[in-house]
């Protein structure tokens, strides 16, 4: 693979001259500046004994930089993790003689990026930036924003705007304070629905003045011998003061505390001995120090989450005014940034003795209910415990349901005789009673007390409910010994339901696939469903079923090709196209005799006009005959088709016998063209 890309990379420095100059001026420059060198042949040799690692690299070219090339070390070309293998061979041949830089390449780098903590202030400016002064540095460059929005002599749009705003990079936090109040300004923005014309100089101003708050800005400060450090981290949640903030966010704020305090703590190689946790949110702190758990889920899985790593003697109160957190979303005219601001150094107290720390005089009001715990209530919910549409099949459905119904008395501890076998008939029933009530009680939910209104869809029904709470219809038919109870008292079914669409196929099955009438009959000896005629007709309708829809399947008419030309032509004389067909034989009389005979259908193919000759055999010569007087009554012909069946002379003889044929009255039938296709076409 590398020796692939040294080729493609020769083949384009043969084909663009300048690219060739350029490139080997970089290799050049790398050579002089110590950065490579060219192996001597002994190192070669000794190097391919082992394993070797190929680096290929490559030109970019800038379209904006015409003429610049940029050299790319392609270390992940076949396996991406090829680069990081090298990078951690190359740091533990270092391990014995510089263990802390080796320390440094496999724990604290990532590509080009290196994040690492020191024990001391000389230790960190040796290896910053900038050692002299131990500052950091943001380059920041707006290359796709106008200038004259930048120096303020026309007003961004929104996109541009969010340019300006999401162009500048600062994990760390220390431009909290400016970009906590440009996203603020953006948020405003968006909101108010301005446009460029809408936004001028005093709104911008106006703006900028309302007194905002971000809500979720945190701080961490580490503290040492000689001196603190902080980092900060910014929430994208950002409220205003006016609006009410609900301490159940505080608790979502609390638990991004604590993750960073986590991150800090796994990513720095200083020991840190003790934490601390300061919030300004007294309602937080007694949620975390309760000893009930019984919260609101929002609130539940942040405490959770929180007490997981922390403990409830670690957080602290602290009042607002020394909260550094609201530093950067608080509004002021000007910005400390001096290495002695509490921004970068921490409020006073930290470095002071544990008696000056902020402590809580004021008596704290606890939450109300509502805030706080999630109360106990209890509530009777009839529930649908099986799902009809998960079922295509009647019989399984209230198998499965028996079967459910057996688990829920076991786990009510109990047990009959004959539970480790199969389901019994009792079982089942009970299972259909159980299904019944259900879509009972979602059909009729306003006659759940067996009352029917006038206008109701059970009036004329008469329904009551059984002592099992099956709703059934009654009629005047008690008498009737001869028929069965559940005849005489029908469950009544609301057709609209899925369970009446399944009871209605299974009966449709049943019956074999029989008429209307036939399942109709077996469906009311023990359902009484509203427009079943119409759900019967729905069933078999739709495609549900096969065998009913094989039954009424029609053939279908097959789709006959396009018409020849000969069909279509309109300015000719009759006959100028004409088919030929035999049919026969039949018998005629020859004075004492019966002999055979067959007739010669030609046809105009354009006015469907019919000639009939008389042929006395299915020879040649007959055929030729047959054509010939019919030549001479209706005139030259342009073209004959005939279908070249097995009861004609055959094709090939009867256009060779034309051909030589010579005879000049038959001249008019070798001017003639014929066309034989085959005995099923359709033209």
């Amino acid at each position: 693979m590398a020796l692939k890309r040294h080729v493609n990379i020769e083949q384009k420095m043969r084909r663009n001259v300048d690219f060739a100059r350029a490139y080997k001026g970089i290799m050049d420059d790398y050579v002089k500046k110590g950065y490579a060198r060219r192996l001597e042949p002994q190192e070669v040799q000794r190097f391919q004994e082992g394993k070797l690692w190929y680096l290929p690299h490559f030109g970019v070219e800038n379209p904006n930089k015409p003429g610049k090339i940029r050299l790319v070390f392609d270390a992940a070309a076949k396996v991406p993790c090829s680069a990081d293998y090298v990078k951690t061979l190359n740091a533990s041949q270092y391990t014995s003689t510089d263990p802390r830089a080796a320390l440094a390449f496999k724990e604290y780098h990532y590509v080009d990026d290196y994040v690492d903590s020191f024990t001391s202030e000389e230790e960190a400016i040796a290896v910053s930036t900038r050692p002299a002064t131990d500052e950091f540095k943001f380059g920041i460059k707006y290359h796709r924003v106008p200038r004259i929005v930048m120096t303020g002599e026309l007003v961004p749009t929104k996109r541009e705007f969010l340019s300006l705003v999401m162009s500048t990079f600062d994990p760390i936090g220390f431009l909290s304070f400016y970009m906590v109040t440009a996203k603020l300004l953006m948020r405003e923005i968006l909101l108010r629905r301005w446009t460029r014309a809408d936004a001028t100089a005093a709104h911008l101003r106006g703006l900028l003045s309302v007194d905002v708050r971000s809500n979720g800005l945190l701080a961490c400060h580490l503290r040492g011998r000689r001196r603190a450090g902080a980092f900060h981290k910014l929430q994208d949640e950002m409220r205003s003061d006016e609006d009410y903030v609900d301490p159940a966010t505080g608790t979502l704020s609390s638990s991004i505390g604590q993750r960073l305090m986590d991150t800090v703590k796994q990513e720095h190689g200083v020991a840190i001995s003790s934490c601390v946790l300061w919030t300004d949110f007294k309602t937080v702190l007694h949620w975390i120090s309760s000893t009930h758990r019984r919260f609101k889920q929002f609130v539940g899985n942040r405490v959770a989450e929180i007490l997981e790593s922390t403990e409830a003697s670690q957080w602290r109160w602290i009042p607002s005014g020394e909260n550094v957190a609201d530093d950067a979303t608080r509004p002021r005219k000007a910005v400390d940034l001096s290495i002695g601001s509490r921004w970068l150094s921490g409020p006073p107290f930290l470095r002071g003795p544990e008696e000056s720390r902020p402590r809580s005089s004021e008596e704290w009001i606890p939450p109300t209910p509502d805030e706080e715990e999630l109360r106990c209530e209890f509530a009777l919910d009839m529930v649908n415990f099986i799902s009809l549409q998960r079922f295509s099949n009647y019989n399984r459905l209230v198998r499965s349901t028996a079967l459910v119904l057996r688990f829920i008395q076991r786990c009510r501890g109990l047990r009959y005789d004959g539970d480790d076998y199969g389901l019994t008939s009792m079982e089942c029933a009970e299972a259909e009673r159980a299904l019944v009530r259900q879509s009972q009680r979602e059909a009729f939910a306003e006659n759940n007390q067996g009352r029917a209104a006038k206008g109701s869809q059970l009036h004329g029904l008469s329904p009551y409910f059984e002592v099992d709470g099956v709703m059934r219809a009654s009629g005047r038919i008690d008498d009737a010994m001869c028929v069965p109870y559940s005849a005489l008292r029908p469950i009544i079914l609301c057709h609209d339901e899925a369970l009446a669409e399944m009871i209605v196929q299974h009966h449709h099955e049943r019956m074999c696939h029989q008429n209307t009438e036939a399942t109709i009959g077996a469906i009311r000896q023990k359902f009484w469903n509203r427009n079943l005629r119409r759900l019967l007709r729905r069933v078999e309708g739709w495609s549900k079923c096969n065998v009913y829809k094989l039954r009424r399947a029609r053939p279908t008419q097959p789709e006959m090709g396009p018409l020849p030309e000969d069909r279509l032509e309109a300015n000719g004389w009759p006959f100028k196209f004409t088919g030929l067909d035999y049919f026969g034989s039949l018998f005629v009389t020859v004075g004492r005799r019966t002999e055979k005979r067959w007739v010669a259908l030609f046809t105009c193919l354009t006015t469907r006009a019919i000639h009939l000759e008389m042929a006395h055999d299915l020879s040649t010569d007959s055929c030729i005959i047959a054509m010939r007087n019919f030549m001479f009554r209706r005139g030259p012909l342009v073209r004959i088709r005939s279908d070249n069946g097995k009861n004609r002379p055959r094709s090939q003889e009867v256009q060779r016998s034309v051909r030589t044929c010579t005879d000049p009255g038959q001249a008019v039938v070798q001017r003639s063209r014929m066309d034989f296709q085959l005995p099923g076409e359709p033209t």
